[in-house]
């Protein structure tokens, strides 16, 4: 089994968090810095071959141009030092997670005005570096939160939300169900965070990085139906260790009536945010599926 193989499996997770727990930190971290750049010289497995894909893009670059493969083992690295910034979490709780790990003070103050307005609010952010530690810092609050997650097809994805679980948040794979809550969550005035950077056979195309991208839609959907705010978050990593997010800004279905293609329209706005941050920060995006993978061959046309 290959290390790819065995971080993808079922005891992937498992094992990388007891290595925490058991090694110095200092140690652990030059272990996983060493992995990264191991995996990042295996150019053929599929994790490498996507990151490469969407960084190629998103610099403008072809995928073996020096910058790009740097790029990928700095994606790799910051992933890996998250997870393990995540697992010390783990042991040490809630109060370990506050001290390395917090949303900005204007963000808070935002979702509790939006709140206070007796409607509900989706949250919808990218994978970038922190993402993990935002989930657990909701799972905290008093908001009454679901998680809308993909489908748990990979065994370390299914241990990964079993761990997301272990600290009391309410995740719920993409399902008619679990929409159909959504909406409740929403229309009683909770909180529903979901991602909008992955690619989704469900979704529909939207400018991304002056390509053409196949985006989830469904939080648009979810806001248009319940007249809930979108806040456009993210999170990113800050010096000693710790990881921030922050509101890119907050997106308002009732101010696309009359628009002719309002899904559309509060889809676009949504990524185009989005774009901005990880063009800003390319290293901190952690996307491991090929977002264009008709796009790398042909840069610079849709």
């Amino acid at each position: 089994m290959s290390l790819v193989s065995f971080a993808n499996s079922r005891w992937g997770p498992d094992a990388a968090m007891w290595l925490v727990r058991l090694l110095p930190r200092r140690f652990t971290l030059w272990v996983a810095d060493r992995i990264a750049a191991r995996i990042a010289r295996q150019p053929d497995t599929p994790m490498v071959v996507a990151l490469r894909s969407n960084q190629s893009v998103v610099q403008g670059l072809s995928q073996d141009d020096p910058k790009v493969v740097e790029t990928v083992e700095a994606v790799l690295r910051n992933t890996m030092r998250s997870y393990i910034s995540l697992f010390e979490v783990m042991k040490g709780g809630y109060e370990t997670l506050s001290e390395i790990a917090t949303p900005d003070k204007d963000m808070l103050e935002t979702i509790d005005e939006i709140l206070a307005e007796g409607s509900g609010m989706l949250y919808v952010g990218a994978h970038t570096i922190g993402l993990d530690h935002l989930l657990i810092y909701f799972g905290g609050l008093d908001y009454h939160t679901q998680v809308l997650a993909y489908p748990e097809v990979m065994p370390s994805y299914q241990a990964q939300n079993d761990l997301r679980r272990s600290f009391g948040l309410n995740i719920a794979p993409v399902s008619y169900q679990s929409l159909r809550a959504a909406i409740t969550y929403l229309k009683e005035g909770g909180v529903v965070v979901t991602a909008a950077d992955r690619p989704d056979e469900s979704g529909i195309y939207l400018e991304f990085f002056g390509r053409r991208a196949w985006l989830p839609v469904g939080h648009v959907r979810l806001a248009l139906k319940t007249n809930a705010p979108i806040m456009v978050g993210v999170t990113y990593s800050v010096e000693g260790g710790k990881y921030r997010a922050k509101s890119l800004g907050v997106i308002r279905p009732k101010d696309f009536e009359g628009h002719p293609d309002r899904e559309q329209e509060i889809a676009q706005q949504v990524i185009t945010l989005i774009e901005g941050f990880i063009r800003d920060h390319p290293d901190e995006w952690w996307m491991f599926h090929e977002v264009w993978p008709d796009g790398v061959a042909e840069l610079g046309e849709k």
